[in-house]
């Protein structure tokens, strides 16, 4: 079934850990012992806030999940109260623009009073991802990845920079078929960010510092994971959420085949990619003058899976709290490491039309 309701907590604090520990965790674990899947993710609308989805009809909701949440939530957000005060004219103008970029319904305003728990419809987006099993598709890997999520987020997990690049990196390898080729797709959305920033040179210095910095501990960890005959051991978390993501894609192939799942979005107006913004990128100039060999590559069914596992992968570096931008710094340090550390050139790949990255293993 597809829930219908949905929790919404606000916790206008930017590090949702406290609550997260001490109310999200034993509310899951009580759905969980109840038979309800459940997952819960960050969001902005209206404020700062958790959702928490919970697949459960009208009298299940009403016996278990809304005293569960009472009694965890509430209890958690008076023991760890947010106490950040935010600006709704401030954040006016940058949310009307996000919800224009993301697609997002519903009001924008006003904010919900920090520190309350609300429960409202849920919205599956199937106004973006087009069909029931598609959405099935989507909130399946997020209950199969909350707790791991969580574990991330309050300190508990590996690493966050570890565990970005390793599941970057897995992805790339098993189900880009390659990491010399999925990378390139890093590449791409690294560009994307910095030639589309309002001032793209310095965007690039900072990244480029960013990169120099890192590059020795990145190459190493990018010829690891290319080592197929002794990859890098991963961590418990790391390895389920990496091993979710290669399972949706799969899953996923039959969806993308009969048109049950359709990744290209309609460009709103002013979201095309200008002249002048290639202007201050080699790889998105050499693509756009790349003749057919952007559409053959977008149609190619290993990128298509492929896709949906950026896909996801974005959407759970947003639950565990990596911003877009520094998601766009993960692309292109990582991007660069694989560059050195494998010899290829993303740009020349795409200039030659190399037939690998349309074709070949996946």
């Amino acid at each position: 079934m597809t829930a219908a309701r949905r929790l919404r907590v606000a916790y206008h604090d930017p590090d949702p850990a406290p609550l997260l520990r001490a109310g999200v965790r034993p509310l899951l674990a009580e759905l969980a012992e109840a038979g309800l899947p459940a997952f819960w993710a960050r969001h902005w609308r209206r404020g700062p806030h958790l959702r928490i989805v919970v697949e459960a009809d009208e009298p299940t909701w009403e016996r278990i999940v809304r005293p569960a949440a009472d009694r965890h939530l509430r209890s958690a957000l008076a023991a760890h109260p947010s106490t950040t005060i935010l600006d709704p004219d401030a954040l006016r103008e940058p949310h009307r623009l996000l919800a224009a970029r993301e697609r997002e319904h519903g009001p924008l305003e006003p904010l919900q009073p920090d520190n309350t728990v609300e429960e409202e419809a849920h919205d599956p987006r199937l106004h973006v991802l087009g069909t029931p099993d598609a959405v099935a598709l989507f909130e399946g890997f997020s209950q199969r990845t909350a707790e791991a999520a969580l574990t991330v987020s309050v300190g508990e997990g590996p690493a966050l920079s570890s565990h970005v690049v390793d599941l970057m990196l897995v992805i790339a390898g098993r189900v880009g078929g390659y990491i010399e080729r999925g990378f390139v797709s890093y590449r791409s959305h690294a560009e994307a960010h910095i030639m589309g920033a309002p001032d793209p040179a310095a965007v690039r210095a900072l990244f480029d510092e960013r990169s120099e910095r890192l590059r020795a501990p990145l190459v190493r960890r990018v010829e690891a994971h290319a080592d197929e005959t002794s990859p890098p051991r991963l961590d418990e978390v790391t390895e389920l959420v990496g091993r979710e993501l290669v399972r949706s894609a799969e899953e996923a192939g039959p969806l993308l085949a009969d048109g049950r799942l359709d990744l290209d979005v309609p460009a709103g107006p002013g979201e095309g990619v200008t002249g002048e913004q290639t202007r201050h990128s080699a790889f998105h100039r050499t693509l756009r003058d790349s003749g057919d060999f952007e559409r053959t590559l977008r149609e190619a069914s290993w990128f298509l899976r492929y896709r949906v596992a950026l896909n996801l992968l974005y959407l759970h570096l947003a639950r565990i709290g990596v911003r877009p931008v520094d998601r766009f710094l993960y692309c292109h340090v990582v991007a660069d490491a694989v560059e050195q550390a494998r010899g290829v050139d993303a740009v020349a790949m795409v200039a030659a039309g190399a037939t690998d990255l349309v074709g070949g293993q996946s």
